[in-house]
C-alpha cells in the first residue's frame, strides 16, 4: 500500500477538485431563504418552540456555498424567546433541475442572545420546481448547555 499511496491519495484529490470546481454560466450565486421552524431542546432550555427566520446564501461553486442565517424561536411573543445567529459552509449541488431532488450537509458556529455559543451541524433536502425551490433542513446545535434539534420548512429564491 506504502508504494500506492500517494498516487491514489493524488488521484481522489484531483477528482475532488474538479467536482467542486465545475461552475456553468447560467447558475444561480445568490438565494435568499424564508423558513419557518420548530426548535426542540435537549437541555437548560427545555421544551418545543416554534419560529421563523431568513437566511442569505452565495455559491462558490454548484457543490460548495456560504450561508448566515437570522431567526427567532419561542413558545409566543411572552414566552421565553431565542435569536440565532448562525453562519456555515454548504455542501450539495445548487445547480438542479426542475422537479429533481438534491440533498446537501451544512456545517458551521451558532450564536443566540439566549446564552448559546456553538457548532452547528445538519443536513437537508432542496427540491427545485422552476426558479424556487422548497428546502426541508434538520440542523443540530451543540455547546455546553446541551444539544439543540431544529427542523425548518422553507421556500428559497435564486438569482
Amino acid at each position: 500500500m506504502k508504494k500506492y499511496g500517494t498516487p491514489i491519495i493524488t488521484i481522489l484529490l484531483l477528482m475532488l477538485a474538479t467536482v467542486l470546481y465545475g461552475e456553468s454560466d447560467d447558475q444561480s450565486k445568490w438565494n435568499t431563504t424564508l423558513f419557518g421552524s420548530a426548535l426542540a431542546c435537549v437541555s437548560d432550555y427545555g421544551g418545543m418552540y416554534f419560529g421563523f427566520g431568513g437566511a442569505v446564501g452565495y455559491n462558490l461553486t454548484p457543490w460548495v456555498g456560504l450561508e448566515g442565517e437570522v431567526s427567532v424561536t419561542g413558545a409566543n411573543a411572552f414566552a421565553y424567546r431565542l435569536y440565532f445567529f448562525s453562519g456555515g459552509v454548504v455542501l450539495g449541488n445548487s445547480d438542479i433541475k426542475p422537479g429533481t431532488l438534491s440533498p446537501y450537509l451544512i456545517g458551521g458556529a451558532a450564536f443566540t442572545f439566549g446564552g448559546f455559543t456553538g457548532g452547528m451541524l445538519g443536513g437537508g433536502i432542496k427540491i427545485r420546481l422552476k426558479k424556487e425551490l422548497l428546502r426541508f433542513d434538520a440542523r443540530f446545535y451543540f455547546a455546553s448547555g446541551g444539544i439543540l434539534t431544529k427542523l425548518y420548512f422553507g421556500w428559497m429564491w435564486s438569482f
